[in-house]
């Protein structure tokens, strides 16, 4: 799944993960950053683009932002 995380509650900014499950561990790759404070919204499409070619599913909020992003450019 493609979605946005905080690293910790009181952080202002989020960060956009794929979360991948292996046999013992979590592992994390970041694909970019978003400040909803600072209308800052940075990610790598093509890494995106590869993940949801490979099966990986993204969540609700992540799209409306995406489809925000491309209205504003």
């Amino acid at each position: 799944m493609i979605n946005l995380i905080k690293k910790n509650f009181l952080s202002s900014s989020k960060i956009l993960n794929l979360q991948t499950y292996f046999k013992k561990q979590h592992k994390f790759n970041k694909f970019g950053t978003y400040n909803s404070k600072k209308n800052f919204f940075n990610y790598i499409p093509f890494k995106v683009i590869k993940s949801l070619k490979l099966g990986n599913k993204i969540s609700k909020n992540l799209i409306r932002l995406i489809l925000k992003d491309l209205r504003n450019n």
